[in-house]
């Protein structure tokens, strides 16, 4: 179901994690975590309307999702995969919100792309035949609703991956072009980078020598 109605920076919890890819703020809501973005990234605060200007006054950092997602984030630093064993919604529109949850399907370690990406979206959506038997209007609208939808562009998937809300914890940097490059990350290709590295299982240093991104 599409969320109409979206909670403001007003609305929010905020707190900052500090760690080796520079801050990254967090918001909750309700004690769910709803946003996570990289310092400078591309739509940081969308669509809640935060202000990265500001969220350095954070505040009520004691909800306890931000403190689950802070030590979520800690130890996948370390190199370990923790389970999300607390509460995430995006907010977004029908669309954005089923490629966000195949992000989520996408297993640590391993990365997809956007065409693969579409592919299954467009799986998902295809609706069985079996109205030929009808006739009139009943029958047009029987043979309407059971043709198969149209096939998702990777382009437009990629459009919704670069623009979910709650980055690193909906892997949207598993997400590879069709040749294997990696690209198009809201975050910093170096931090998309850094971060396959890891999951890797390489040894990396990190990205900011001042953990705050300075």
């Amino acid at each position: 179901m599409r969320t109409k109605t979206f909670p403001t920076s007003d609305d929010l919890a905020i707190a900052i994690h500090r760690g080796p890819l520079g801050p990254m703020t967090l918001a909750a809501h309700g004690g769910t975590l709803v946003g996570a973005w990289f310092y400078r990234q591309r739509f940081f605060g969308a669509p809640y309307g935060v202000d990265e200007a500001v969220v350095g006054f954070a505040r009520d950092a004691e909800d306890p999702a931000l403190r689950a997602a802070d030590a979520w984030l800690d130890a996948y630093y370390a190199g370990s995969n923790p389970p999300l064993d607390f509460p995430l919604r995006a907010y977004g529109n029908d669309f954005q919100l089923r490629v966000w949850d195949a992000l989520l399907r996408v297993p640590y370690g391993t990365t997809t792309s956007y065409g693969k990406l579409a592919e299954a979206l467009t799986q998902e959506s295809q609706r069985p035949q079996g109205a030929a038997a009808q006739s009139g209007n009943a029958g047009k609208r029987a043979r309407r609703a059971a043709a198969p939808s149209r096939p998702v562009s990777p382009r437009v998937v990629g459009w919704a991956v670069g623009r979910n809300p709650i980055s690193l914890f909906v892997p949207c940097h598993r997400v590879l072009s069709a040749s294997g490059g990696v690209s198009g990350y809201a975050g910093g290709v170096d931090r998309k980078e850094w971060l396959l590295a890891l999951e890797s299982g390489r040894v990396v240093a990190g990205l900011f020598g001042d953990v705050d991104g300075a």
